[in-house]
């Protein structure tokens, strides 16, 4: 089985993007490494909700390199979240995260969903609050009107 949590090619789907998503999710790596940190001696209950999670790897166009999509850097960190929601609009782009995300040890902590984010949302925050009362969530989602907070 090729290794799906690696930066590498696996033979599943990828989502090719140019040199700035490398540098986007540069800043996302550091980012979810200074929360874990941070958060999770003071939150015992962390959620990363990716709601468009792509297929968990991306390839930047110009340079041919492969770099995990932010589902699976989130998936990977050295102190991991408790539970992950990941939504795709594409089946395809879902199918292909399933399948990476199944050679994770968290593999029962993730919950992959195929649709419009801005309809599966709101169910995700249900689910969250009603396996924690006191779990730190902030969801934002974008509508045609601007951005609104949960």
């Amino acid at each position: 089985m090729p290794n799906y949590l690696l930066p590498e090619e696996d033979g599943l789907q990828m989502t090719e993007y140019g040199l700035w998503t490398a540098e986007k999710l540069d800043y996302l790596a550091r980012y979810i490494n200074v929360f874990e940190i941070a958060m999770r001696q003071r939150w015992p209950v962390r959620y990363y909700v990716d709601l468009l999670a792509g297929p968990g790897k991306n390839r930047v166009e110009e340079s041919g390199t492969i770099m995990l999509g932010s589902a699976l850097m989130a998936l990977t960190t050295t102190y991991p979240f408790t539970g992950y929601f990941f939504t795709d609009l594409s089946e395809d782009n879902t199918q292909a995260l399933h399948q990476r995300c199944s050679a994770s040890p968290l593999h029962d902590q993730v919950t992959i969903r195929t649709g419009d984010c801005n309809f599966l949302v709101d169910d995700i925050v249900a689910q969250i609050r009603v396996h924690n009362q006191h779990s730190l969530t902030k969801v934002s989602r974008f509508s045609d009107s601007g951005a609104v907070s949960r």
